[in-house]
């Protein structure tokens, strides 16, 4: 459920993938599924954290929730 995207430069052709609030839903469901002992995100640090914030970076931490719920 990972997006990705295709693009060509130099004649090659690239395909980069990332997680979005979609994504990581699945994969932290997956793993309370099997009782894993922690999830985590690699890049927290490229959310906007200005002042307000926006709905993204709200939603990308909102999505761990029901992992740590009991």
């Amino acid at each position: 459920m990972s997006p990705y995207f295709n693009y060509e430069w130099g004649g090659l052709t690239f395909q980069v993938w990332y997680d979005d609030v979609r994504s990581l839903t699945a994969k932290y469901n997956l793993a309370k599924l099997h009782n894993l002992h922690g999830i985590g995100m690699w890049t927290a640090d490229k959310l906007n954290y200005t002042a307000g914030g926006d709905n993204q970076t709200k939603a990308m931490w909102q999505a761990m929730r029901p992992f740590f719920a009991g």
